[in-house]
């Protein structure tokens, strides 16, 4: 019982490393909508291909970077303003993986409990007294044996 009780903890911890490093990826993803709509609302004039041009290029190119970042220093902000944009956007996912790694920890809590109380019920001290024998006779069906 404990090697499989161990195989699903082990299983339950490289999925929550999974699923620790996926969540940083899922707002990695979405830098560029993030950047896209912090451009929306800054440059509300813009043509939209416009800004989706410079979101994409964001990521490549220095001087689309340098005039962006003029750009949100002119409005009060930093870079840093982009990651809380995209965290923002990945709310939702991110949500239903923390209530999956949730559940994963709560579940590898009840595994390490289920191999503490099995440890236990394997460690019973047994009773001073020696064990009694088992003698005992069946009466018989017919009266006239006696038993």
């Amino acid at each position: 019982m404990e090697e499989i009780w161990t195989s699903e903890i082990i299983e339950s911890e490289w999925e929550i490393k999974r699923l620790q490093r996926h969540k940083n990826q899922i707002v990695n993803l979405a830098k560029q909508a993030a950047l896209r709509n912090l451009l929306t609302t800054i440059c509300v004039d813009a043509d939209d291909d416009h800004l989706d041009d410079i979101a994409r290029r964001w990521f490549t190119n220095k001087d689309v970077r340098k005039k962006v970042e003029t750009l949100l220093r002119s409005h009060g902000f930093d870079r840093s303003v982009i990651d809380v944009e995209a965290h923002r956007l990945s709310m939702g996912d991110l949500a239903e993986i923390d209530r999956r790694l949730s559940y994963l920890v709560v579940r590898r809590d009840k595994l390490f409990s289920q191999i503490e109380d099995y440890r236990a019920g394997m460690s019973i001290v047994p009773s001073k007294r020696p064990p009694q024998p088992f003698h005992q006779e069946l009466p018989s069906e017919d009266p006239g044996i006696a038993g």
